[in-house]
């Protein structure tokens, strides 16, 4: 299995892609993952459309969800766990910055 590589220093990454064949994960391609960045306060600021790391890890937890069931297993039952409370911790900043205005900045 190919690694995960990044595509540019802009939170950009080039995931590999399979498709299943008679032996199994077969490579298949290629996929660009980007994620959403810019300053609301500063127009002049680098900006690019993409997903946010709430999306991924609903996205993932939502996988996982369904993996677990049709495979049960241990280690799925962990890695689903800790991919919950990631997303329940980045919930929880996204709340926490809302409340506080910086929400689309880089202010702390």
């Amino acid at each position: 299995m190919r690694p995960l590589a990044q595509a540019t220093e802009k939170s950009q990454y080039i995931l590999p892609t399979f498709s299943v064949g008679e032996n199994g994960l077969e490579p298949e391609g290629e996929m660009l993952l980007q994620f959403v960045k810019g300053n609301k306060a500063d127009a002049s600021a680098y900006r690019q459309d993409g997903i946010t790391t709430e999306s991924l890890l609903h996205a993932l937890k939502d996988h996982l969800q369904f993996a677990t069931a049709a495979v049960p297993s241990e280690i799925g039952e962990q890695t689903l766990h800790h991919v919950s409370e990631a997303l329940r911790l980045t919930i929880q900043r996204r709340i926490d910055r809302e409340n506080r205005g910086v929400l689309g900045t880089y202010e702390k």
